[in-house]
Order: structure tokens, then sequence, then C-alpha cells
């Protein structure tokens, strides 16, 4: 089973897609039935970004420890990898601190209508557009 979907950073940005994956090897094995629990051990699931996560998400976790650690944002610019600006080093910190407040454990929130906020995506604003589901579609627990 492959499922891709759409997530957001909790503090706005671009649709980003990340993708479930079920690996399943039980068929490669012909007796995978005759020995208990094999099926098991050979399925996976795994959750696959697939994308490349902006500089504010990838320098997040060490701003905030240096920051935790008294150390000025100007002087992080040259600690962190990337040399990644003060301006960007602050919205870091700030992803982190929007991220606590809603009490969320990864920054990606996840999408099943279009943002409000979100100016490409304006179709669904319009009067005449109307969108559904095809009969009988059930969504996937992701």
């Amino acid at each position: 089973e492959f499922y891709v979907y759409l997530v957001r950073l909790c503090d706005g940005g671009h649709l980003l897609p990340r993708a479930k994956v079920t690996l399943n090897l039980a068929g490669t094995f012909p007796d995978v039935n005759l020995v208990p629990d094999l099926r098991d051990l050979v399925t996976k699931e795994l959750t696959i970004d697939l994308f490349e996560p902006p500089q504010r998400e990838l320098i997040r976790t060490e701003a905030v420890r240096l920051s935790a650690e008294g150390v000025r944002q100007r002087d992080m610019t040259r600690c962190l990898p990337g040399e990644p600006t003060q301006a960007a080093i602050s919205k870091a910190v700030l992803l982190h601190r929007m991220m606590l407040s809603r009490g969320l454990d990864s920054p990606y929130v996840l999408l099943f209508d279009p943002p409000d906020d979100y100016g490409k995506l304006r179709r669904h604003k319009n009067a005449r557009y109307e969108f559904g589901p095809l009969e009988g579609y059930q969504r996937p627990t992701l």
C-alpha cells in the first residue's frame, strides 16, 4: 500500500507531500502461514517525506538547544549548519514555540482540506466549484 497525502508546517508555508507505505514481504515466502507471527515480522509500515524540509525546520532543534544554553541568535549563525541568517534562526525558534503551544510532537500538520490562508489554492472558494469524493470512497487511516 502506498498513500500520498499533504502536510504543512504548523506556522504556515507550502503544502508538502508525505507518503505512508506498507511494505509486505510475505509474498516472497510461500509457506508464510505455516510459521506463527512470520507475517508480522516481514511487514513494516513506513512514513516517508517526499520533500526537503524548509530551513527553519532543519535547524529548529539545534537552534532551540543553543537558545536554552543562552547563546544569542547572532552568534548561532556561525554554529549552525548551512550558516543560516538570524531571521531564519528566529523563525525556527518561533516554529518550536508554536509547536509546543499547540501540543504537537511534530511541527507538521496533516491537511484534509485546502487551507484558507494559502493564496494559491482558491478554487474551492468559488461558488461554482464543488468537490466531493467518489461514492463509496473511504479515507485511509494515516
